[in-house]
């Protein structure tokens, strides 16, 4: 009996020496394959902070054994890889195990210099392990080194949104500029936060309905990207412009990546070019001395309310009274006071919705949009000249009056410019025949 079992002992033993050869022999070949494509594979138990390695490209001198992964990233070299820092950032045990919770459990990852991919498993035991492969990257990595470039370089940061867990983890972040918390399992909370405390007021409305979880599944149901711009405070900047938007990694799961990217010296720039934008059309439609309406523009406003306009509506063609006297005595400086006053006069006894204009020299034109009586335009006119006069005596010039005005109401005068201007300027001739400074309406 004991002679049996020695035999059948001796056969297994056999055939675990054997079996024992065999493995070594595939360890060597996958050694030497490993090192030929510039593979290191780990396997990583999160839970105690221990790593097993097949072969590491790394520290050649490994022997296959066990050591604290933390303690290896510190003291690993990796000469070939211009961004370790942030890899062993990326692959730590604390960055490892949210990524986990968000509920992630497969990732690729690209550096400048290597390419990591890694999965995770919770064996029979309950230890959470991380299977990390690491591959150096070969002449093609540069089109590796533009995409990193643009995101990391351009981005204020990177996240990883599991919209199932409502959480999200941050992949990258600047550190010069204001930042949400690198994880967190309510982010539907903290987008509210993130908006009231660095956000512009004016815009806090709008981001958190944007930033909504339920608002950016239902835009990516129809489009590829959600983005929208936002104002953010900056302590050392100040006001900058932020681009935030949203794409999914795996819309089956609802995995989402934001991204927040600063433009704001493509928006300063797009605000200057508005900004000039806005003064040449304000030059090219207002007078230049008075900035109300140039004749031109007057007309054509004029022509575009009468076309669509029912309610009765009046024109007043106000004329300066001996304003070549004003300029020869006083001079062309207070000449330019007087119609810059002129105008100010205008713009304040009319209303907004009606139009004010310079025809040329000291001649001026106002239309009132609504009228409910001929006798309401009739005040406004009458005004008018009160005020003028008025300016002419405060500011120390010696004639009598101010201004005479012409006047033409639609639909009584006419449904067009031309036809209203013809009689508004007929009753201003009669005003000036019979003695100035007056309303002429009939």
């Amino acid at each position: 009996m004991f002679s049996s079992d020695h035999a059948i002992d001796k056969i297994l033993s056999e055939r675990s020496e054997e079996k024992r050869k065999k493995m070594g022999s595939d360890q060597r070949n996958i050694s030497y394959i490993l090192k030929n494509l510039g593979y290191s594979i780990f396997k990583v138990d999160l839970d105690h902070d221990q790593m097993f390695f097949v072969d590491d490209m790394f520290q050649p001198s490994s022997d296959g054994g066990r050591d604290s992964w933390t303690q290896y990233l510190e003291k690993g070299d990796y000469e070939f890889c211009e961004e370790c820092e942030r890899m062993k950032n990326q692959l730590s045990i604390e960055k490892l195990l949210r990524t986990y919770e968000t509920g992630l459990y497969s990732l690729n990852m690209e550096f400048i210099g290597c390419g990591v991919n890694l999965f995770f498993e919770k064996e029979e035991n309950g230890v959470l392990y991380a299977y990390i492969a690491i591959q150096r990257a070969d002449t093609n990595g540069i089109l590796t080194k533009i995409v990193n470039t643009y995101v990391y370089n351009n981005c204020d940061y990177f996240i990883f949104l599991n919209g199932e867990k409502n959480s999200y983890v941050m992949f990258a972040g600047r550190d010069d500029v204001p930042l949400p918390p690198t994880y967190c399992e309510d982010y539907d909370a903290e987008r509210i936060k993130y908006a009231q405390d660095f956000m512009i007021a004016e815009d806090q409305e709008m981001a958190i309905r944007e930033m909504s979880l339920k608002r950016v599944i239902e835009k990516l149901k129809t489009q590829e990207t959600h983005s929208f711009y936002v104002g953010v405070i900056d302590s050392e900047r100040g006001y900058t412009r932020k681009k935030l938007e949203y794409r999914y990694y795996d819309k089956e799961k609802q995995f989402i990546l934001l991204s927040c990217t600063d433009v704001t010296e493509i928006y300063l720039q797009e605000q200057k070019k508005n900004q000039e934008l806005i003064e040449m059309r304000r030059r090219a439609l207002t007078d230049s001395l008075t900035e109300i309406l140039n004749n031109k523009t007057f007309e054509q406003n004029v022509s575009d309310v009468l076309k669509e306009n029912l309610d009765s509506s009046a024109l007043l063609f106000v004329d300066l009274d001996d304003f070549k006297m004003i300029n020869d005595t006083y001079g062309h400086l207070v000449g330019d006071k007087v119609l810059k006053e002129v105008a100010n006069i205008l713009k304040r006894v009319t209303d907004k919705n009606d139009l004010v204009g310079r025809s040329g020299g000291d001649e001026f034109v106002v239309f009132l949009q609504k009228i409910h009586s001929k006798e309401d335009a009739m005040y406004i006119g009458k005004r008018i000249c009160e005020e003028i006069a008025e300016m002419i005596r405060r500011m120390g010039i010696e004639q009598e009056g101010g201004a005479s005005i012409g006047m033409a109401v639609a639909p009584e005068d006419g449904r067009n410019y031309e036809k209203l201007m013809k009689a508004a300027d007929e009753r201003l001739y009669r005003v000036k025949k019979s003695g100035k400074n007056g309303l002429g309406f009939s």
